[in-house]
């Protein structure tokens, strides 16, 4: 009772399934059924738990690859690919607010319901789903990716969140198959292209689910400390900070 990491699994008969309660992971929701008990890895407490078999260790007791390329990152690895089978790399930026879900169900679809209940919508401030681009109805309805790890660092993308003194962003890197994808030009008026990018063909569109592995997670520091870049911003200002303690 005092681990809220571990979670209570069902399952369901005649079925390749389990399934879990968010809110009653401790009560067995009927008798005589098969229950298992799963106990979740911190990944960044109180921002993600995953299942031991979401993802993979980069050693034992190491959750993390360090990596330095194609930006410096802590990396989390899910599964190995197959590169003939998957030949293109692509980023999608998101929110680590969905990356189990994401995990569970892959990138689907605008409009798809997926297993937590919910319904994926296009956020507020992309392209309208029924709106037309590139001489495209509905551009919208397509799952996006982008060759450029930069393209979807971008917070219209990706949104950040606080682990101890930082802010970071997580982008998930993604493996794609050979003439599953349109690329497009930007829509993103604000983004400034960085030398390696081509901002012609810098969105990927892609309508089929199945075209798209993902292979793991990249956790991208913007603010290595909360705490330094408020003395810095502080002192540029010229504002005393102990004065307003």
């Amino acid at each position: 009772n005092s681990d809220k990491n571990v979670k209570l699994y069902t399952w369901l008969p005649n079925s390749a399934y389990w399934f879990s309660y968010s809110n009653q992971h401790n009560r067995l929701p009927r008798i005589g059924g098969l229950y298992a008990l799963v106990r979740h890895v911190e990944i960044f407490s109180d921002a993600l738990c995953l299942p031991p078999d979401m993802f993979i260790q980069a050693a034992v007791g190491q959750k993390f690859q360090l990596r330095q390329t194609p930006v410096k990152c802590q990396y989390l690895k899910i599964c190995d690919y197959d590169p003939q089978l998957f030949p293109h790399t692509a980023y999608h930026g998101t929110s680590i607010n969905v990356i189990r879900s994401i995990l569970m169900d892959g990138l689907v679809m605008p409009s798809t319901i997926v297993s937590n209940g919910f319904r994926v919508c296009p956020p507020d401030n992309h392209i309208a789903r029924g709106e037309e681009a590139f001489e495209i109805v509905d551009f919208a309805n397509a799952i996006f990716v982008s060759p450029s790890i930069h393209y979807c660092s971008d917070p219209v993308y990706a949104v950040t969140f606080s682990h101890n003194d930082q802010r970071m962003i997580a982008v998930l890197q993604c493996q794609v198959k050979k003439g599953a994808f349109r690329a497009f030009p930007s829509t993103v008026e604000s983004y400034k292209a960085h030398p390696d990018d081509d901002i012609n063909a810098i969105e990927w569109r892609i309508t089929c689910p199945a075209a798209i592995l993902i292979i793991g997670i990249l956790f991208i520091p913007v603010i290595k400390s909360r705490t330094e870049a408020a003395r810095l911003r502080a002192n540029k200002l010229e504002v005393d900070l102990n004065a307003l303690r």
